[in-house]
């Protein structure tokens, strides 16, 4: 059974103590005013489904109702009246009104409308490889609660949801009737559109793993209907938020190594088994030359700007790719998921500019880039008169900063300054055209890709 710990809403003087609603056992142990049950309700104290249990105490996860009021609207599916209601966006939510106001009279702060008015919840659809690894970031924010994991199982659904303090479902339509500010995206590229219009037409913002879709179009009518609903559309281009990526391109910005005239990157891990054949990789996700080589393609982007050019050459599971820049740089990256099993997962790329070259290699501890016992890591700066100089970049998960970034858009309602939502769409672009040149076996203008 859950365990109560009481919570103080005022000071030491006229203390108010919230008593344990039915079928919560006091916690003893715990003074007056120490806190509030870790696996209840903070609306209206009722023992929720899922536990956070107090050292030492025991917990049914069945034990209790969930709150009254979040359990009507679930049920309900968001739907009052026969009408959908939007949530409100972030703090336009009633409960800023009576903190606002308390804060204006100089009066104190009840803590509990304090927290329903500062908690970014998120909704995580997907509970794969990349769900599970944004679901548990977001969860460690302080000020950020997941509210519900969905995937078709609702065992692999549970499983994330329990690691987050969550609930499951195996509903979208669920899913998106919780009472959430954004819904983060982490389902296969194919699914990646349809959920992220449902998602803004319900009220939500939406972060997105990328690519941000499979065809331009979709992109940017995920850009309209984000635009026309006042929401915002994040894509998680992670290698922006990579520390020693994100360093390496200041270098550049800089002028530490002059003028870039080339560039090479590569990214190699071995096959994924989620998907069997080419065709089948390509009607979910457009093939590893689009999901895999379009993190160095945005890189890239970012580095210098849109190609003038393009040519691919290889296969559809190792793909080797020149891009001409305007400026003159020329570019080479290599994509392969055909490596041998057990391959470490290694990403690198290299600037050469008139005045050195800089440079940065991973080497993941094993075959997921998250591995990092056993790592290599290393940005290096190589100058005309000799010698090479490591670049000290201060560590740094690159899925954490990348999460902190957007809770902070969110909590701003701003766009995200480091990764725009037509950038993103604009980088698909280009690697669709990158996977068209493959196919013709010839170079490629920057055309409307087929």
């Amino acid at each position: 059974m859950p365990r109560w710990r009481t919570l103080s809403t005022s000071g030491s003087s006229g203390l108010r103590v919230h008593p344990p609603p039915p079928g919560v056992l006091a916690d003893d142990r715990i003074p007056p005013g120490g806190g509030i049950a870790t696996d209840a309700c903070w609306r209206c104290g009722a023992p929720r489904q899922r536990v956070s249990a107090i050292p030492g105490s025991a917990a049914d996860p069945g034990a209790g109702p969930r709150c009254g009021d979040r359990a009507g609207r679930v049920a309900g599916g968001g739907i009052r009246g026969g009408v959908r209601q939007r949530p409100p966006p972030y703090g336009e939510r009633p409960e800023w009104k009576g903190v606002r106001a308390a804060r204006a009279a100089g009066g104190r702060v009840d803590p509990i409308a304090a927290r329903a008015a500062v908690m970014l919840r998120i909704a995580i659809a997907g509970a794969g490889f990349m769900g599970g690894t944004h679901a548990p970031r977001w969860a460690a924010e302080e000020g950020v609660h997941v509210v519900g994991v969905y995937s078709r199982s609702l065992e692999r659904a549970a499983e994330l949801a329990a690691r987050v303090g969550a609930r499951p479902t195996d509903s979208l339509d669920e899913l998106l009737a919780m009472e959430a500010d954004a819904v983060d995206i982490c389902l296969p590229t194919d699914q990646h559109g349809g959920t992220a219009l449902r998602a803004l037409a319900a009220g939500r913002h939406v972060v997105c793993e990328k690519p941000v879709a499979r065809s331009v179009e979709e992109g940017r009518r995920m850009l309209e209907a984000a635009r026309a609903a006042g929401r915002l559309l994040l894509v998680a281009h992670v290698v922006r938020f990579w520390p020693e990526y994100a360093r390496l391109r200041a270098l550049v910005a800089e002028g530490a190594i002059g003028r870039p005239t080339s560039a090479t990157a590569w990214r190699l891990q071995e096959g994924p088994g989620w998907v069997a054949d080419s065709d089948a990789r390509r009607a979910v996700n457009n093939g590893p030359v689009v999901d895999l080589q379009i993190h160095d393609t945005d890189y890239l982007m970012w580095l210098f700007g849109e190609p003038r050019r393009v040519a691919a050459y290889g296969g559809e599971r190792h793909v080797h790719t020149t891009f001409l820049f305007e400026g003159g740089v020329a570019a080479t990256a290599e994509a392969a998921c055909d490596m041998p099993a057990g391959y470490p997962f290694t990403s690198y790329v290299r600037v050469r500019g008139e005045g050195g070259v800089a440079e940065y290699l991973f080497r993941a501890g094993g075959v997921r880039p998250d591995q990092s016992d056993g790592r290599a890591s290393e940005l290096l700066l190589h100058l005309p008169q000799g010698g090479r100089q490591r670049v000290d970049v201060p560590a740094g998960d690159p899925y954490t900063e990348q999460i902190r970034h957007f809770a902070d858009c969110l909590r701003r309602g701003q766009e995200s300054a480091v990764v725009r939502p037509e950038s993103a769409v604009r980088s698909l672009a280009v690697a669709l055209r990158v996977r068209d040149a493959l196919d013709l076996g010839a170079p490629l203008g920057m055309g409307a890709p087929t």
